[in-house]
């Protein structure tokens, strides 16, 4: 349902912008009133001023267009098709801007609602209807592309470039379909045509890397993808990192953006890059070694925190903390939000076991902005590793109520606290919310601590064992330690305590001070680990 939610929400944005500035039958008061209430998110009087339009004038198309977006964003499937089927309808032909995202908006529906044979169907409809127009045969091109029908797809966006001569985006979906088709010389073709006409299009760019890396001509690709990087391209940066993380690149990688530092030494997003690329591979001074030489350039609080993240990531906090408190002035210095590096020295101090300290800053956070789930959830931790559960309490609902993502996490530490405070009922809900939330994907820590609080330990298990099978961090590996302790398993607690540290973990504070890990104190192995790494 999430993933219809978003195509819904996607749906309702363009059809909303679509029909700013067409004229006629927009300019009635009912239309108008209703296209800023459903602007400023009210459907429910955005509706009510549109039933009263379809009421006086019921072949108004830009109206249907509107109803149909705000049952869009409803989820309302049924109600959104029939209404798009009537803006379609009674949409002058005229607006062939408007009429084409109907007919795209309608493919989309049916993609949602997994209506897949109705979709070319429409597609074909709309093409008979306006015959020349190109993006309709981009439409059909991406479905026979999306289908495999590759030939069919190319013959489509050929039509594009007879109707739109010179057209590039014409050239990169051609391109795209060659990609896909695993032909890539000829793909390769198409995206340097496109690059020849436009020699800034970061599309047929990346297409241009990616045919490249498939036939194995890694350093040309390289100096694309630095290129694009250099642009700001979102996707450059995680294609880098991916090399990066491949031994069989790697090396390349890095040679090649050192390179491109040489050449342009005042541009800062190099050395930036090549700390982020030796931070991913581990390699900790190499990454503050180019971090700061970025903060020369930039001098900003954003990169001061990526140096002090690097050296809080070896437990040298000293420096860390210079580095989050330099990140705080600099970002009041600028007059930007201070509530991350606030949390970030909350999150040093809490790993050194100052607690307090950490409370404080975390506070400072949420003075800044009293929704930030995380800030909360890490002030909560910092209540219940002194033993305070109850004032860990609020600041748990608080991360409840604005999490998101993390939300599992915090029902299932709530719902420990309700159990050891005799809460049964509010502990076995929050348990369950916890799994739930937790069900898709891997499942993590809320998956199995929710099963063994609520007594299927078998369950709880083999959750943990497929956690540490699919994911494998080091906080996974702690948590699993932590399932073993409440079980009373001592030697398999310690174990995946010991696989928790040869992985990574160094937070030699939370192994003292974590509740659950408690039946483990004076067991002579774990006692024996707290000794050697907690100085």
């Amino acid at each position: 349902m999430k993933h219809i939610k978003a195509i819904w929400l996607f749906l309702f944005a363009v059809l909303v912008l679509s029909v700013q500035g067409v004229k006629a039958q927009q300019n009635t008061y009912n239309y108008t009133h209703a296209v800023q209430a459903l602007q400023e998110g009210d459907i429910a009087n955005g509706q009510a001023y549109l039933f009263k339009e379809l009421a006086i004038n019921p072949k108004n198309g830009y109206a249907w267009s509107m109803l149909s977006a705000s049952y869009a964003i409803e989820t309302n499937v049924d109600s959104a098709l029939i209404a798009i089927d009537n803006a379609i309808r009674y949409l002058p032909k005229t607006d062939e801007q408007t009429l084409v995202k109907c007919y795209n908006a309608k493919t989309k529906y049916l993609s949602a609602i997994n209506e897949d044979g109705k979709i070319l169907e429409t597609i074909n409809e709309a093409i008979k209807r306006l015959p020349n127009n190109s993006d309709l045969y981009a439409l059909r091109g991406d479905y026979y592309t999306n289908h495999e029908q590759y030939d069919l797809a190319r013959k489509d966006f050929k039509k594009l470039l007879d109707i739109d001569k010179g057209s590039v985006d014409g050239m990169i979906l051609i391109g795209h379909a060659f990609l896909n088709e695993d032909k890539y010389t000829e793909g390769l073709e198409w995206y340097d045509k496109a690059l020849a006409a436009d020699a800034s299009n970061d599309d047929a760019r990346m297409g241009r890397v990616l045919a490249l890396l498939a036939m194995e001509k890694t350093e040309p690709a390289l100096d694309d993808l630095l290129t694009l990087h250099k642009s700001g391209n979102e996707t450059s940066g995680n294609l880098l990192v991916a090399l990066t993380d491949s031994i069989e690149t790697r090396e390349i990688v890095l040679t090649k953006t050192k390179a491109r530092q040489a050449a342009e030494p005042a541009e800062g997003i190099w050395p930036y890059t090549l700390g982020g690329l030796y931070a991913q591979i581990k390699q900790r001074d190499e990454s503050i070694k180019y971090y700061k030489q970025a903060f020369e350039i930039y001098k900003d609080a954003e990169t001061a925190e990526k140096v002090g993240r690097q050296y809080f990531a070896v437990n040298q906090y000293k420096e860390a903390e210079e580095w989050a408190d330099k990140a705080v002035a600099l970002a009041k210095d600028s007059d930007l939000l201070v509530g991350d590096y606030y949390e970030f020295k909350g999150d040093i101090l809490k790993d050194q076991g100052d607690y307090d300290g950490a409370i404080r800053q975390y506070s400072e956070t949420l003075k800044e902005d009293d929704e930030r789930a995380n800030a909360y959830f890490q002030r909560a931790l910092c209540h219940i590793y002194q033993g305070k559960n109850e004032e860990a309490l609020p600041d748990l609902d608080a991360a409840v109520s604005h999490g998101e993502n993390g939300v599992a996490v915090a029902y299932a530490w709530r719902g420990w606290i309700y159990k050891m405070s005799g809460k049964t009922m509010e502990a076995q809900g929050d348990f369950r919310n916890a799994v739930e939330k937790d069900s898709v994907g891997t499942p993590i820590m809320p998956t199995f601590m929710g099963q063994h609080f609520l007594g299927i330990d078998n369950m709880a298990k083999e959750s943990a064992a497929r956690c540490l099978k699919e994911n494998g961090e080091p906080d996974d590996y702690l948590c699993v330690a932590c399932l073993y302790a409440l079980m009373d398993d001592k030697p398999m607690a310690v174990r995946h305590l010991e696989l928790a540290i040869e992985k990574g973990f160094n937070s030699w504070y939370v192994l003292r001070d974590h509740p659950w890990l408690k039946s483990l104190k004076g067991y002579t192995d774990y006692e024996a680990l707290l000794k050697k790494y907690l100085k």
